[in-house]
């Protein structure tokens, strides 16, 4: 959050209350970043080019948005360094979400022995199966930050909704992308120290992590 107020040449603590955040003000991947009025979001897009040409991973600059949508950061390791503006999040297709491989699930949601939770589902598949995105939404984060979590995929949603893809072979979208529902996004991997070919797949509102049996469909 310092590296964003002192991009966007604005005070940190406008900024923090703005988004209503408690000490030490860290950001979450996919979380999205209320910005003032008046914000200087040019010094940031440049900056941003800088950052994403360097990393070679990024949005265009015909997919950045006006300074009245939102900001969607990347994971905590590098919120102070690299962020999106990403366009606007187009109308959901339908209800449920599309499951976004065809394979065998092999842990489900909830708690695990070992005091572990799986905020999600994990989904065997031959590798590279196309892994496809569960609904209509814009690409938030497309990289390999997150340890343990391989290259990964974070898909923002209409509604406050975001979907996770971890352990890809391959990412098929970058950041700032807008993907269609059942549009291939990813190849089934082995990536992030796991001991076989799967995709993990985690639903969230907000920052909470939702049981994705209870929101999914495979039409």
């Amino acid at each position: 959050m310092y590296g964003i107020a002192r991009c966007l040449q604005v005070g940190l603590r406008d900024l923090v209350a703005l988004n209503t955040l408690e000490p030490p003000y860290t950001i979450w991947v996919g979380q999205v970043v209320r910005i003032p009025e008046g914000a200087d979001l040019s010094r940031c897009e440049r900056q941003q080019k800088l950052l994403l040409d360097s990393a070679a991973v990024g949005t265009s600059d015909q997919e950045l948005m006006d300074p009245n949508e939102s900001l969607v950061v990347s994971p905590p390791a590098v919120a102070e360094r690299q962020f999106s503006v990403l366009p606007k999040v187009p109308p959901r297709a339908g209800e449920k979400f599309l499951w976004p491989v065809n394979g065998k699930v092999i842990s489900d949601f909830g708690p695990k022995p070992g005091n572990l939770r799986n905020d999600g589902i994990n989904i065997a598949a031959p590798l590279g199966t196309v892994v496809r995105a569960a609904e209509n939404g814009v690409v938030a984060y497309a990289g390999n930050e997150l340890r343990g979590y391989g290259k990964m995929l974070l898909i923002r949603h209409e509604g406050g909704w975001i979907t996770a893809y971890a352990h890809n072979q391959e990412l098929l979208v970058k950041q700032g992308r807008k993907v269609s529902r059942g549009e291939a996004i990813a190849r089934v991997g082995q990536t992030g120290g796991v001991d076989r070919p799967q995709t993990h797949f985690e639903i969230r509102h907000g920052e909470k992590a939702i049981n994705p049996n209870k929101h999914l469909s495979w039409q």
